[in-house]
């Protein structure tokens, strides 16, 4: 997704030197795992309904994971037309980037299919996701691999308060798996976290 000429003109950018700040989406899915829109029904079996929704950005999707057996898996996520000006703006704010917020990207998908497919790597183990948007290969993992610990991240506040969205929204499929969410902004953030040691380490980028 790349800044309308306006948003150019606004907020004073510089061609090539900060037209690297702007996140953009490339076409397509891999389709390795299956993704539906939730209808929004006050008597909806996944609990998402109308008013859960805080504005008409969002959506909710539900992902079938192939797990044995497979595990749906429901996010709440920006619509493909759900970034406008007040995204851009809180970027520069914070000095961070809106990727997450533009769409469920490709590798994210791929990265998530390549870990339930091998849940035997994940199995007791502590795994931290670094830029994980909106948390698909994070939450699969806690639902789909009985690792001990998942730490999902992101650099972005509005995609953190996703995250925690969504692992409330599909808590009920983790079972012992301990959960969180938190900001690691990376330029500021570059010494390691005191007392928190993982496994694994896993990221996904485009």
């Amino acid at each position: 997704m790349c800044c309308p000429p306006s948003i150019f003109k606004e907020t004073g950018l510089k061609a090539e030197k900060d037209l690297n700040k702007i996140s953009r989406r490339p076409g397509g899915r891999f389709n390795v795992i299956q993704c539906s829109p939730v209808h929004p029904r006050e008597d909806s079996p996944t609990g998402v309904s109308e008013h859960q929704t805080q504005n008409r950005r969002e959506v909710a999707a539900q992902y079938i994971l192939p797990c044995d057996p497979n595990v749906v898996l429901t996010l709440r996520q920006r619509k493909d037309s759900g970034i406008d000006l007040s995204d851009f703006i809180n970027s520069q704010k914070h000095d961070i980037d809106s990727t997450g917020l533009v769409c469920m990207w490709p590798a994210e998908e791929i990265m998530t299919y390549y870990c339930i497919s091998r849940p035997e790597l994940f199995r007791n183990k502590r795994v931290i996701e670094l830029g994980s948007g909106y948390g698909l290969a994070g939450l699969a993992i806690a639902a789909c691999t009985e690792a001990s610990e998942v730490l999902l991240t992101d650099g972005n506040p509005q995609v953190v308060e996703y995250i925690r969205k969504n692992m409330t929204e599909s808590s009920g499929l983790f079972g012992d798996t301990k959960v969180r969410a938190c900001i690691v902004h990376w330029s500021r953030h570059q010494a390691a976290m005191p007392g928190l040691n993982f496994d694994i380490v896993i990221a996904a980028d485009w």
